[in-house]
Parts: C-alpha cells; sequence; structure tokens
C-alpha cells in the first residue's frame, strides 16, 4: 500500500512539474524597447530610479509605442524602486513595449510566453 501511495504521488508531482510555465526575464533595461513579439502574460515589472528622480513607465500591448497602454505608473525618485506583480497573470495579446521616462530610470519586466 505504501508502495502505491508512493508512485501515485510521484506522478501527481511529476505531472504538476510538467504543466508549469517559467516566467523569462527582460533583464534591466534603461531604454524604450519591445521586450517581446507576441501572446504572453505580464507577472510582474520592478521600476528603478536613481534616487533622486522619478522614473514613469507605460507597457503598451503592441510591439511600438502605440495602441492599448496596459500599464503606466510612475515611481517617485527618493523610493528607489517600485513596480508590481499579479497574482494572476495578465495578457498581452499583441506583444510587450516599454516606454520609459526619468533620469537614470530603468525598469526589469518578467513574462510568461504563450507559444512554447
Amino acid at each position: 500500500m505504501k508502495i502505491i501511495l508512493a508512485v501515485i504521488f510521484t506522478l501527481m508531482f511529476s505531472a504538476s512539474v510538467l504543466a508549469f510555465d517559467p516566467s523569462f526575464g527582460s533583464g534591466e533595461q534603461t531604454e524604450d524597447k519591445l521586450i517581446y513579439t507576441g501572446s504572453c502574460y505580464i507577472t510582474g515589472i520592478m521600476i528603478i530610479t536613481d534616487g533622486t528622480n522619478d522614473a514613469r513607465v507605460i507597457l503598451y500591448d503592441n510591439t511600438s509605442a502605440s495602441g492599448t497602454v496596459r500599464l503606466e505608473q510612475t515611481v517617485i525618485g527618493g523610493d528607489n524602486y517600485g513596480g508590481r506583480s499579479w497574482t494572476f497573470p495578465k495578457r498581452f495579446y499583441n506583444g510587450i513595449y516599454a516606454d520609459v521616462n526619468g533620469t537614470g530610470a530603468s525598469y526589469i519586466i518578467e513574462y510568461i510566453k504563450t507559444d512554447r
């Protein structure tokens, strides 16, 4: 009986690991950039300031700085960093394009590809 339970547990654990989609990171970016082309889910964004100047990032559901704005967030310079993580990831249908503004501003985006 213990062997059967161990086998069932192992199969259940293996199936859950195989169903897991890892997130990918943009790496720290300091300029406007196309992060990903195609359908994906955004899981989080970290916005980093230079400690003095405000940093603002706008995310477009597109491959350029036009179309649907899915996020616009400003972090106050003295806060050093801020951002957001989604418990239920937000879907981007066409791609992720990031527009960053602010002296010394940077950002990191985490996302899950839907076209494995």
